[in-house]
């Protein structure tokens, strides 16, 4: 498997709950692995969008999900591979949390998939919290 990060374009500094933002981009690298078979891609990528929102995509050529699993992902319990023959632990609860911890942040997580192809698992972090280093390296909030 081969990952990937460019984190080239991203703000030098994020105000959040550092634990918090770790578990939620720890929580969508680790799904994108685990559905990812070993000859797959996964790209992790950091950039500030047009109005200033910090955005980190993670990008998987995985097993992917369908339409109608797509639209309950964020839903406590529930796994696109949820079957009795599953292949995959968990217990769907992961997407949930994130989705969570990111909308107390005042952002939000949205998924694109395509069942067979792969998933992108976007993390969107208002521009409030965004933050720029000064001269001296100290940290310091950009306003709007």
């Amino acid at each position: 498997m081969r990952l990937s990060a460019d984190l080239t374009a991203a703000p030098a500094c994020v105000i959040a709950d550092e634990t918090r933002l770790r578990q939620v981009l720890l929580n969508l690298i680790g799904n994108a692995i685990k559905f990812t078979p070993q000859s797959g891609r996964i790209d992790v990528r950091a950039l500030t969008g047009a109005g200033g929102e910090i955005r980190i995509d993670i990008r998987d050529s995985g097993i992917g999900m369908s339409a109608a699993d797509l639209a309950r992902a964020f839903e406590p319990f529930q796994q696109a591979d949820g079957g009795h023959d599953r292949k995959h632990e968990g217990t769907g609860l992961g997407l949930a949390i994130c989705d969570r911890l990111m909308r107390l942040h005042g952002g939000c997580v949205k998924l694109k998939s395509e069942l067979g192809r792969g998933t992108v698992a976007t993390v969107f972090i208002p521009r409030e919290r965004a933050a720029a280093m000064d001269g001296s390296g100290e940290q310091a909030l950009r306003r709007a």
